[in-house]
């Protein structure tokens, strides 16, 4: 799982331009920064996020499966 996101996120880094940055490129430069708190907020508002659309992924699946 490592490997995928480190090669996402080289991706993302090499296809951002000033001013559309996406997410992960965002958290790399607060790192490279040292902007901790900053960083720490936004990791907890993407698990937060993720963890929330997975949750209505998971109730929609169950909700409308076929029987």
């Amino acid at each position: 799982m490592a490997t995928m996101f480190i090669r996402e996120l080289s991706v993302s880094v090499v296809l951002s331009r000033p001013g559309s940055e996406v997410l992960a490129v965002r958290i790399l430069n607060f790192a490279d920064d040292g902007l901790w708190g900053k960083l720490s907020a936004l990791g907890i508002i993407m698990i937060l996020l993720s963890t929330g659309l997975v949750l209505a992924a998971t109730w929609a699946g169950r909700k409308f499966k076929r029987e």
